[in-house]
């Protein structure tokens, strides 16, 4: 039943309005969209950063290579256990496929045992 039909029989189911294609962008691609923009603004601070380079802007900019880098891998993790989960309910959607098969295919082949074997009548 619809949303809206639902809250026109009882108006305590009240009404859910879908999520925005912003947020959706955001939770697909959390890690991508928090970590990457920090680590970014870290490296382009340290190239405005005037004087000598030093050890501490080296590691800053190490460290923000290295979020960068955790952040694509974080998010391709997440797509690769997105569709590997999908993967999985679609092979127990065709296990249980399978078994109901299987048990109409037993069924039917007892019954053409049963209807092939003649009639034990003895005198």
């Amino acid at each position: 039943m619809r949303q809206v039909e639902a809250f026109r029989q009882d108006a305590s189911v009240g009404l859910i309005p879908p999520p925005h294609p912003l947020t959706l962008l955001y939770r697909k691609h959390s890690a991508l969209l928090t970590i990457g923009p920090l680590s970014i603004l870290w490296i382009v601070l340290q190239f405005f950063r005037e004087g000598p380079v030093t050890r501490y802007s080296v590691l800053v900019i190490a460290v923000s290579v290295g979020g960068i880098v955790f952040a694509v891998l974080i998010d391709l993790l997440n797509c690769v256990t997105t569709v590997l989960g999908r993967l999985i309910d679609m092979a127990a959607q065709t296990v249980d496929v399978l078994k109901v098969g299987v048990e109409e295919f037993g069924k039917r082949l007892k019954r053409s045992e049963d209807s092939s074997r003649p009639n034990d009548q003895h005198d």
